[in-house]
């Protein structure tokens, strides 16, 4: 695949299929991506260093370090877990019982109405695969113009696709000659209610509801003259990425929850340990991303014979300090992005990076306030992919972007 690629990007002009990727992308270029992932890694190294003291003081039992001190790879997430559980005490089946489905789901979709300035009503659709989809027509709240249709494929089933995405059926389209409301599909395998038990969300199929319903709006609110002008990869997760956020705040969290016994909102205490959670291992999160991100450039750098063993040696040896080096590991051979987003796997961090300056901008204002959600709409949604990302954030924030939410988000700073 890599030397494929590299003939395909010098048959095209290009000296590298780095070159090549980047360029379609909002980065444009390789070196300005290899600048910002640099930079991160550099500001990332002093709090990811103080993570790893942390878990090598209180190491469970039957883990050990090696003589240079540094934790074999396969022993992270558990040590990683069991620290959590003993110093953080946050057990995510408690939290669920703050999220029933319906009340989540109901409250979820609210917070996208009163932001957004639309109107959701669910019908039964006139055809479906399946008895337990459903439908939601899409509103503008203002001017009652009908603007999509959603389907909902939440629940799991025997042969259905098992993680959670959204799908386009018919992109949105406004010209002179034609408006065509878009028409799509979230799909998700959340928890079915059973004999004993009813459905619950945990929090981290309430975040990724809200992502995926994320990416449903980017595609309802586009305003593009023709179908589906492709957004770019490294700016794509961005408007799911910044929602997100909002799973991570107390007033937006209190709004979707109720538990499912006493009806109780989401306890504040949990709250303020939930956003501990997300900032504890956020300086090995970024590391790790940006180690992936520099790997996928460096196979994709001109040449079509690369040594692949010798990358990821040389990446551990520069960012990989308290992680011993495995030699039969191949992690690359299990890296499916290599493929699909080719060079620009850091398109991840990229975007998050943007997604959280638009959220802090936003929360300013206001979460649930309906003027930012139209300028959010104006500026970002309703081009699609049919505007320089660049310039889409500039013309909301009214300045260059930046860094430093993201790094204040990820107790960075």
């Amino acid at each position: 695949m890599i030397a494929y690629r590299d003939e395909l990007a010098e048959l095209l002009g290009f000296e590298s299929y780095a070159a090549l990727d980047t360029h379609s992308g909002m980065a444009h270029n390789v070196e300005r991506v290899e600048k910002f992932l640099v930079d991160l890694m550099a500001k990332s190294e002093k709090k990811e260093q103080a993570e790893y003291d942390l878990l090598k003081s209180d190491l469970p039992v039957g883990i050990a370090l090696d003589a240079d001190g540094k934790f074999n790879a396969w022993d992270i997430a558990f040590v990683k877990n069991a620290y959590k559980k003993k110093h953080y005490q946050l057990d995510e089946r408690e939290l669920a019982e703050y999220f029933p489905v319906d009340t989540a789901l109901a409250g979820m979709l609210s917070i996208y109405e009163q932001f957004l300035g639309l109107k959701f009503e669910e019908t039964m659709p006139d055809w479906a695969w399946h008895d337990e989809v459903k439908l939601l027509e899409v509103y503008d709240a203002v001017t009652h113009q009908l603007i999509g249709h959603l389907y909902l494929d939440l629940y799991p089933r025997e042969g259905k696709y098992n993680h959670a995405c959204y799908l386009p059926f018919r992109h949105a389209i406004h010209n002179e000659k034609r408006d065509v409301a878009a028409l799509g599909i979230v799909i998700a395998n959340f928890p079915k209610a059973t004999a004993d038990a009813p459905a619950l969300f945990k929090h981290s199929d309430v975040e990724t509801f809200f992502h995926e319903f994320g990416h449903a709006m980017h595609a309802v609110l586009s305003r593009t003259e023709l179908a589906s002008p492709s957004v770019k990869i490294d700016f794509v997760e961005l408007p799911s990425q910044m929602l997100e956020e909002w799973m991570y705040n107390k007033d937006m969290l209190t709004l979707i929850s109720a538990h499912y016994k006493t009806g109780k909102p989401f306890p504040a205490e949990l709250i303020e340990k939930k956003i501990a959670l997300k900032k504890f291992d956020s300086g090995r999160f970024v590391r790790c991303q940006g180690v992936l991100s520099l790997f996928s450039l460096a196979c994709y750098q001109a040449g079509q014979n690369k040594d692949l063993d010798a990358i990821t040696k040389d990446l551990s040896a520069r960012y990989s300090h308290n992680i011993r080096f495995e030699p039969e590991a191949h992690h690359y051979a299990a890296f499916g992005h290599l493929n699909g987003y080719g060079a620009k796997y850091y398109g991840y961090m990229w975007s998050k990076v943007f997604a959280l300056d638009i959220f802090y901008e936003i929360k300013k204002n206001g979460l649930l306030n309906p003027v930012m959600g139209q300028k959010y709409i104006k500026a970002i949604l309703a081009h699609g992919g049919a505007k320089d990302p660049n310039e889409m954030l500039k013309d909301f924030l009214g300045r260059e972007p930046n860094q430093d939410a993201f790094l204040d988000a990820l107790g960075l700073n």
